[in-house]
Protein backbone atom coordinates (compact mmCIF):
# COMPACT_ATOMS: atom_id res chain seq x y z
CA UNK A 1 0.00 0.00 0.00
CA UNK A 2 1.51 3.73 -1.18
CA UNK A 3 2.40 5.95 1.70
CA UNK A 4 -0.14 8.36 0.45
CA UNK A 5 -3.17 6.32 0.76
CA UNK A 6 -2.09 5.60 4.15
CA UNK A 7 -1.95 9.36 5.34
CA UNK A 8 -5.97 10.44 4.33
CA UNK A 9 -6.57 7.18 6.76
CA UNK A 10 -5.70 8.88 9.73
CA UNK A 11 -8.18 11.53 9.73
CA UNK A 12 -10.89 11.43 6.47
CA UNK A 13 -10.67 7.45 6.75
CA UNK A 14 -10.97 7.36 10.39
CA UNK A 15 -13.76 10.18 11.26
CA UNK A 16 -16.17 8.22 9.16
CA UNK A 17 -15.12 4.81 10.16
CA UNK A 18 -16.36 5.72 13.93
CA UNK A 19 -19.43 7.37 13.36
CA UNK A 20 -21.11 4.74 11.21
CA UNK A 21 -19.21 1.95 13.66
CA UNK A 22 -21.09 3.17 16.18
CA UNK A 23 -24.45 3.52 14.72
CA UNK A 24 -24.37 -0.11 12.29
CA UNK A 25 -26.71 -1.47 15.07
CA UNK A 26 -29.23 0.57 13.71
CA UNK A 27 -28.63 -0.91 10.10
CA UNK A 28 -29.59 -3.78 8.30
CA UNK A 29 -31.63 -5.35 5.31
CA UNK A 30 -34.35 -3.07 4.25
CA UNK A 31 -32.41 0.20 6.13
CA UNK A 32 -31.59 3.18 4.67
CA UNK A 33 -28.16 5.38 5.92
CA UNK A 34 -27.30 8.36 4.15
CA UNK A 35 -24.12 10.06 3.26
CA UNK A 36 -24.25 13.84 3.04
CA UNK A 37 -21.03 14.89 1.56
CA UNK A 38 -18.73 12.68 -0.83
CA UNK A 39 -15.94 15.40 0.01
CA UNK A 40 -12.92 13.24 1.62
CA UNK A 41 -14.86 11.94 4.74
CA UNK A 42 -18.15 11.05 2.57
CA UNK A 43 -15.85 9.33 -0.15
CA UNK A 44 -14.61 7.12 2.48
CA UNK A 45 -18.18 7.19 4.19
CA UNK A 46 -19.60 5.61 1.26
CA UNK A 47 -17.68 2.30 1.48
CA UNK A 48 -17.66 2.27 5.41
CA UNK A 49 -21.75 2.63 4.97
CA UNK A 50 -21.33 -0.23 2.37
CA UNK A 51 -18.94 -2.48 4.65
CA UNK A 52 -20.91 -2.18 7.99
CA UNK A 53 -24.14 -1.49 6.98
CA UNK A 54 -25.48 -5.20 7.06
CA UNK A 55 -26.83 -4.96 3.41
CA UNK A 56 -28.06 -1.57 4.24
CA UNK A 57 -29.11 0.55 1.38
CA UNK A 58 -26.76 3.43 0.72
CA UNK A 59 -27.70 6.67 -0.66
CA UNK A 60 -24.95 9.74 -1.16
CA UNK A 61 -25.89 13.31 -1.99
CA UNK A 62 -23.83 15.97 -2.99
CA UNK A 63 -24.26 19.24 -4.86
CA UNK A 64 -21.81 18.31 -7.59
CA UNK A 65 -22.26 15.70 -10.36
CA UNK A 66 -18.35 14.41 -10.31
CA UNK A 67 -19.05 13.61 -6.54
CA UNK A 68 -22.07 12.07 -7.25
CA UNK A 69 -20.45 9.81 -9.94
CA UNK A 70 -17.51 9.04 -7.34
CA UNK A 71 -19.70 7.74 -5.05
CA UNK A 72 -21.34 5.49 -8.05
CA UNK A 73 -18.00 4.07 -8.05
CA UNK A 74 -17.68 3.46 -5.16
CA UNK A 75 -20.29 1.05 -4.84
CA UNK A 76 -23.39 3.72 -3.74
CA UNK A 77 -26.87 2.26 -4.53
CA UNK A 78 -28.71 5.01 -4.82
CA UNK A 79 -27.12 8.98 -5.48
CA UNK A 80 -29.17 12.25 -5.25
CA UNK A 81 -28.18 15.62 -6.42
CA UNK A 82 -29.09 18.09 -3.38
CA UNK A 83 -28.89 21.02 -4.93
CA UNK A 84 -32.14 20.65 -5.87
CA UNK A 85 -35.39 22.29 -4.31
CA UNK A 86 -36.30 20.39 -0.78
CA UNK A 87 -39.46 19.45 -1.85
CA UNK A 88 -37.84 17.13 -5.18
CA UNK A 89 -35.08 16.08 -3.02
CA UNK A 90 -37.79 15.01 -0.24
CA UNK A 91 -39.36 13.12 -3.16
CA UNK A 92 -36.36 11.16 -4.47
CA UNK A 93 -35.73 9.99 -0.94
CA UNK A 94 -39.46 9.07 -0.56
CA UNK A 95 -39.04 7.42 -4.04
CA UNK A 96 -36.02 5.24 -2.88
CA UNK A 97 -37.51 4.61 0.86
CA UNK A 98 -41.69 3.48 -0.22
CA UNK A 99 -42.38 6.62 1.80
CA UNK A 100 -40.51 6.31 5.07
CA UNK A 101 -37.26 8.61 5.03
CA UNK A 102 -33.82 7.69 5.76
CA UNK A 103 -32.93 5.50 8.79
CA UNK A 104 -29.50 7.15 9.40
CA UNK A 105 -27.59 9.84 8.10
CA UNK A 106 -23.94 10.79 8.20
CA UNK A 107 -23.77 14.47 7.61
CA UNK A 108 -20.25 14.94 6.41
CA UNK A 109 -20.55 18.63 5.63
CA UNK A 110 -22.16 20.12 8.74
CA UNK A 111 -23.47 23.28 7.12
CA UNK A 112 -26.42 24.57 8.60
CA UNK A 113 -28.66 24.23 5.70
CA UNK A 114 -27.72 20.48 5.08
CA UNK A 115 -28.39 20.02 8.93
CA UNK A 116 -31.42 21.35 8.68
CA UNK A 117 -32.38 19.03 5.70
CA UNK A 118 -31.11 16.06 6.76
CA UNK A 119 -33.06 16.03 9.84
CA UNK A 120 -36.63 16.74 7.52
CA UNK A 121 -35.18 13.32 5.36
CA UNK A 122 -35.41 10.82 8.58
CA UNK A 123 -37.26 8.10 9.07
CA UNK A 124 -39.64 7.94 12.51
CA UNK A 125 -37.13 7.16 15.04
CA UNK A 126 -34.39 8.09 12.52
CA UNK A 127 -31.02 9.17 13.76
CA UNK A 128 -28.46 11.95 12.46
CA UNK A 129 -24.62 12.03 12.98
CA UNK A 130 -23.34 15.37 12.18
CA UNK A 131 -19.25 14.70 11.83
CA UNK A 132 -18.80 17.88 9.10
CA UNK A 133 -17.56 21.05 11.01
CA UNK A 134 -18.57 23.90 8.17
CA UNK A 135 -21.73 25.27 9.99
CA UNK A 136 -21.78 27.37 13.06
CA UNK A 137 -24.57 26.04 14.59
CA UNK A 138 -27.99 23.61 13.97
CA UNK A 139 -30.83 23.91 13.67
CA UNK A 140 -33.98 21.72 13.32
CA UNK A 141 -37.84 21.24 13.31
CA UNK A 142 -38.88 21.02 16.57
CA UNK A 143 -42.15 19.69 16.39
CA UNK A 144 -41.56 17.23 14.02
CA UNK A 145 -38.05 16.10 15.65
CA UNK A 146 -40.24 15.40 19.04
CA UNK A 147 -43.53 13.81 17.53
CA UNK A 148 -40.81 11.70 15.35
CA UNK A 149 -38.56 11.20 18.18
CA UNK A 150 -35.34 12.04 15.90
CA UNK A 151 -31.99 11.38 17.57
CA UNK A 152 -29.18 13.72 16.73
CA UNK A 153 -25.84 13.55 17.61
CA UNK A 154 -21.67 14.42 16.82
CA UNK A 155 -19.14 12.03 16.61
CA UNK A 156 -15.47 13.27 16.45
CA UNK A 157 -12.79 11.77 14.73
CA UNK A 158 -11.52 7.83 16.40
CA UNK A 159 -9.29 6.68 18.76
CA UNK A 160 -6.16 4.64 17.67
CA UNK A 161 -7.61 1.01 17.77
CA UNK A 162 -10.03 2.28 15.65
CA UNK A 163 -7.53 3.56 13.31
CA UNK A 164 -5.73 0.10 13.54
CA UNK A 165 -9.06 -1.37 12.46
CA UNK A 166 -8.83 1.10 9.01
CA UNK A 167 -5.45 0.47 8.01
CA UNK A 168 -6.60 -3.27 8.68
CA UNK A 169 -8.95 -2.66 6.41
CA UNK A 170 -6.90 -0.56 4.06
CA UNK A 171 -4.24 -3.25 3.96
CA UNK A 172 -6.70 -5.80 2.41
CA UNK A 173 -7.82 -4.36 0.02
CA UNK A 174 -11.49 -3.30 1.06
CA UNK A 175 -10.80 0.26 0.87
CA UNK A 176 -10.27 2.61 -2.83
CA UNK A 177 -8.28 5.96 -2.95
CA UNK A 178 -8.89 8.59 -4.49
CA UNK A 179 -5.60 10.49 -3.62
CA UNK A 180 -4.46 13.93 -5.38
CA UNK A 181 -1.01 14.22 -5.14
CA UNK A 182 0.73 17.44 -4.92
CA UNK A 183 4.38 18.16 -4.54
CA UNK A 184 5.73 20.29 -0.88
CA UNK A 185 6.62 23.12 -3.63
CA UNK A 186 2.53 23.25 -5.09
CA UNK A 187 1.08 23.40 -1.57
CA UNK A 188 -0.66 26.84 -2.08
CA UNK A 189 -1.86 25.52 -5.38
CA UNK A 190 -3.41 22.53 -3.23
CA UNK A 191 -5.01 24.51 -0.47
CA UNK A 192 -6.77 26.64 -2.97
CA UNK A 193 -8.23 24.04 -5.06
CA UNK A 194 -9.40 22.57 -1.64
CA UNK A 195 -10.92 26.01 -0.62
CA UNK A 196 -12.36 25.90 -4.02
CA UNK A 197 -13.97 22.53 -3.64
CA UNK A 198 -11.98 21.51 -6.95
CA UNK A 199 -10.55 18.21 -5.44
CA UNK A 200 -11.86 14.91 -5.58
CA UNK A 201 -11.05 12.78 -2.67
CA UNK A 202 -8.60 14.10 -0.45
CA UNK A 203 -4.74 16.11 -1.53
CA UNK A 204 -1.79 14.72 -0.28
CA UNK A 205 1.65 16.42 -0.06
CA UNK A 206 4.18 14.54 -1.05
CA UNK A 207 8.06 15.91 -0.71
Amino acid sequence: MKIESIAPLTDAGLTPYRAIKNIRNLLGPGKTVGIVGIGGLGYYGVQYAKILGQSADVIAFDRKDEKIDLAKEIGADFTINNSVDFSKLKDEVSAITKGKGIDVIINCVGAENTVYNSIRLLNKGGTLVVVGLFGNQMTFPLVPSVINEYKIHGSLWGNYNELREVIKLASKGKLKHKINRFALRDINKAINKLQNGEILGRAVIVP
